[in-house]
């Protein structure tokens, strides 16, 4: 995967930075560049480039320029970010807790559940099927009748 021609990459260790009051001062409400955390993280981890969208991060830093590492935000970070947006307030001396992106959400993770572990997954296990493994020459679907009422 590629993102404005450096290659992304999911995070293996989290990142945390404090918010403090230069970061708010410096920090625009609704532009994911110069957002609190943004702020906060290019100050205190030496971040050259931050994008903090709704559920990821991602940051490229100075020692590995071509390389941009996706982390995931927790809910309370998430409705910080909108409470920011939306009011322009954010805790002064908050921690922020950037997550390595969980493994469903992982680059070339595969959408949806593991195959066959739904009983109606397309096995060919239906009735007429049954029926025609078991030998018999009854290729018909048992019928239940409910009891008249």
């Amino acid at each position: 995967m590629q993102m404005k021609g450096k290659r992304v990459v999911d995070a293996k260790k989290k990142l945390t930075t404090t918010i403090t009051a230069p970061d708010l001062g410096n920090a625009q409400p609704e532009d994911p560049t110069n957002c609190a955390i943004a702020q906060s993280l290019r100050r205190s981890k030496g971040v050259t480039e931050v994008s903090v969208g709704a559920s990821m991060v991602y940051v490229v830093t100075a020692e590995e320029p071509d390389t941009v590492y996706r982390y995931g935000l927790s809910n309370n970070e998430r409705a910080l970010i909108r409470t920011f947006d939306k009011d322009h307030a954010f805790p002064c001396g908050y921690t922020v807790k950037l997550d390595p992106v969980p493994a469903s959400r992982r680059i070339g993770a595969r959408k949806g559940v593991n195959p066959g572990s739904n009983k109606r997954s397309g096995k060919g296990r239906n009735a007429l099927h049954r029926a025609a493994s078991t030998g018999t020459s009854r290729a018909v679907p048992t019928r239940h009748i409910a009891a008249p009422a």
